[in-house]
């Protein structure tokens, strides 16, 4: 399941991509396509499954021979896998791209060139296009600081590539349902440089996730906000409980229409 990779050189800094996937045969093949036709070639890839039973296993094997490292195993969640495949890397730079998600062509391309101009930056991030399920596509731009002053993240954190030696420091919170939000704010109020590089580079489907509100993640975003402003987290956690409650009412009175069209 491993193959050589390019060695990193002073002008060639080594990207490791890592792919958490379940069950993701619908999009896959376009993600590791989007990842292995880079016009960047000092990079490894690794695919972390976690015990997939659709055509998942089939789609890894046909890009056995393009694909640096794949395991396949049941883990304890996305974030889990994440670590996983982090823990498997060798890059001076990490990347995480989601299994309904892909890269531009030449997104490690301008990555490395990025790295090599501002070598002291320890976190670089760029805009992403979000793909909606009718097909159109919408640029999301960064603005201001990564951490606004509601603490909200600005930037898209699928358009991430990560130093090794921060990854070394931090990792994902499996407890979180928002570990990538809570990565971002340790990494960013403990002084680390963030660069940012005005390119598209990673391109997300909206129907990625669920659609069903959980007030579980409002109760994340909470935990984590009131390590930092006890005041703005209190504030945002009654805005955005009203905004679940109003989400969630919605919600099922679409549930209702569409189960009683189908006859439930």
């Amino acid at each position: 399941m491993s193959i050589q990779v390019q060695k990193e050189s002073n002008d060639q800094p080594l990207i490791s991509v890592v792919t958490v996937c379940l069950n993701s045969e619908k999009y896959l093949e376009q993600s590791i396509r989007s990842v292995v036709n880079q016009t960047y070639r000092a990079f490894e890839y690794i695919v972390v499954d976690g015990g997939s039973q659709d055509g998942t296993i089939d789609i890894l094997k046909r890009y056995d021979s393009s694909i640096s490292y794949w395991s396949s195993e049941k883990d304890n969640g996305i974030y889990d896998a994440m670590n996983k495949g982090i823990a498997l890397s060798n890059g001076e730079l990490i990347g995480l791209l989601n299994s309904d998600d892909w890269y531009n062509k030449r997104t490690l391309e301008w990555v490395a060139r990025k790295t090599l101009e501002t070598p002291k930056s320890h976190v670089y991030h760029g805009d992403s296009i979000r793909v909606g399920a009718d097909g159109k596509a919408v640029r999301n731009s960064f603005s201001g600081e990564i951490v606004s002053k509601e603490l909200n993240i600005n930037a898209s954190h699928p358009t991430f590539f990560v130093r090794r030696g921060i990854y070394n420091k931090y990792r994902y919170d499996t407890r979180l349902r928002c570990a990538d939000r809570d990565f971002v704010m340790r990494v960013y109020f403990e002084g680390n440089k963030f660069c940012y590089i005005n390119r598209p580079l990673t391109y997300f489907r909206t129907t990625g996730t669920s659609n069903k509100p959980s007030f579980l993640t409002v109760l994340d975003r909470y935990k984590i906000r009131k390590r930092y402003d006890r005041r703005v987290a209190n504030a945002l956690l009654l805005k955005e409980s009203l905004l679940f409650f109003d989400e969630m009412f919605f919600y099922y009175v679409k549930l209702r229409k569409r189960r009683k069209a189908v006859g439930f």
